[in-house]
């Protein structure tokens, strides 16, 4: 793992932040066999990969943050059991053909706040934004404020 710093602390303190608003669409439950970066995944009960909503990782392996997303994605989310939801503000699939999603862990904790939380990842609109913007926003925030991830050294991103 590089010099990328990233709390577990932080993860916790953040990642059971309760979704609001409207309510999202379930597309079922799976176990995650697969990462193929910080914000891709291949889960067992999915035909499709699926992007996970709301966030961007770096993902070249060139760019600074790209191995440290995929390996939180990792340590994270495979071989674990996720609640795939789709968000009603948006299409359910990509240009791709990915399912466009968010995972939820059996505890409550959501994958796209608790990477933005870490600084894995960059809170990301495609078009309109995702209804839990705002909580992967402070998130990313706090991250920022703190210096972790791609938010501190080496990548001192804007």
């Amino acid at each position: 793992m590089s010099a990328i710093r990233y709390s577990a602390a932080a993860l916790l303190a953040s990642a059971l932040v309760a979704p609001g608003g409207t309510a999202h669409a379930p597309v079922g439950v799976g176990t995650v066999t697969h990462i193929s970066d910080g914000d891709t995944i291949v889960v067992s009960t999915v035909a499709e990969p699926v992007r996970l909503l709301g966030i961007d990782a770096p993902e070249d392996p060139a760019d600074c943050g790209g191995p440290d997303a995929t390996h939180f994605a990792t340590i994270t989310l495979e071989g674990r059991e996720v609640t795939l939801t789709t968000d009603p503000t948006q299409a359910s699939h990509d240009r791709y053909g990915r399912l466009l999603a968010y995972a939820t862990l059996t505890d409550g904790t959501n994958y796209s706040v608790a990477a933005a939380e870490v600084g894995v990842v960059r809170a990301y609109t495609f078009e309109k934004p995702v209804q839990l913007a705002g909580e992967i926003a402070a998130a990313e925030q706090r991250a920022k404020s703190g210096g972790l991830g791609i938010w501190g050294p080496p990548c001192y991103a804007e």
